[in-house]
């Protein structure tokens, strides 16, 4: 279930920040923003689903 939950906040990012570079709406600072709070979400997503079934 997280996973898929992972799987789904890494698309709608990507596919947000597609659309901020394809308009140009977005600075290079707010972009580069976004980029790191997507890295960082990631990396938590998987660090969480990289420990053993039975620990929270």
């Amino acid at each position: 279930m997280a996973f898929r939950r992972a799987i789904w906040l890494g698309a709608i990012l990507t596919i947000l920040m597609l659309v901020f570079l394809a308009t140009g709406l977005v600075t290079g600072i707010v972009e580069l923003a976004l980029w790191a709070v997507a890295l960082i979400l990631g990396w938590v997503w998987l660090l969480r689903l990289a420990r053993p079934r039975g620990t929270r």
